[in-house]
């Protein structure tokens, strides 16, 4: 996992995303799921697990070969107030989502739709955060890029998640790259609610009670000018804490 923490405020990127999105475009350019594979858009019931995640840890080494210009670009173009967190899908999560959409049969290309996700937190405001956003997709357009959107704002999840997601497949031969969009005040509930909600329970009380913290969080009240906000606040407090 890379954790890239940078200060300055107002937007993320410094260039609007443009350049990111000529990096992940490469990066997706650069690489071909198994060939021996059946159609993606197949039932994952089609498909051997380990064969897969076979491939996806190709597609990581592919990822971590060619990473270079990405993390220079992190460094140098996004701005203060943002957090930028990439990770690689592990074996015991992927597996957990497998299993969980096995007997309904998605397909291959829905379950694996993430192997390489970033996440990026922000303490711009909602309705900045979609103009960014928005911003991103105008200039995908202009480019011809292929995205498709997931906007967890307009419809959320019945636990109450809320972000948006970016998945970028301009390669329809290679796995999908998902960037994540969070205000600060979704991650505060979110680290919560995905650790031990979603990995741990669904039941309809869980998902009541994650309901219910849903509402508490967007209640919190704002700070009065010039006051350090109670979100901020624990958001630098728990990311300063060294788990080594």
């Amino acid at each position: 996992m890379c954790l890239w923490r940078i200060k300055k405020v107002g937007k993320i990127f410094s260039d609007d995303g443009k350049e990111l999105l000529r990096i992940l475009e490469n990066l997706i350019n650069g690489f071909e799921i198994n060939g021996e594979f059946p159609s993606v858009k197949r039932s994952i019931k089609q498909f051997d697990f380990d064969d897969v995640y076979t491939d996806i840890l190709d597609y990581h080494e592919h990822i971590i070969d060619r990473r270079d210009e990405y993390d220079n670009y992190i460094f140098k173009n996004v701005l203060s107030g943002n957090e930028i967190i990439d990770r690689y899908k592990a074996e015991d999560s992927l597996r957990y989502k497998w299993n969980k959409n096995l007997e309904s049969g998605r397909r291959l290309f829905e379950v694996c739709n993430d192997p390489w996700a970033i996440r990026i937190i922000t303490n711009i405001t909602e309705d900045d955060l979609k103009g960014e956003i928005d911003n991103i997709i105008c200039l995908a357009n202009e480019l011809k890029y292929k995205i498709d959107v997931v906007n967890f704002y307009e419809n959320p999840k019945l636990d109450g998640y809320r972000g948006v997601h970016l998945y970028f497949k301009n390669n329809k031969k290679c796995y999908p790259i998902e960037v994540q969009f969070w205000t600060r005040r979704d991650w505060f509930l979110q680290r919560y609610t995905h650790e031990v909600i979603y990995k741990q329970s669904y039941e309809k009380s869980a998902i009541d009670y994650s309901n219910n913290l849903r509402d508490w969080v967007d209640n919190i009240p704002l700070s009065p000018l010039g006051l350090d906000s109670f979100i901020d606040y624990y958001y630098e407090v728990i990311n300063s804490i060294n788990y080594d």
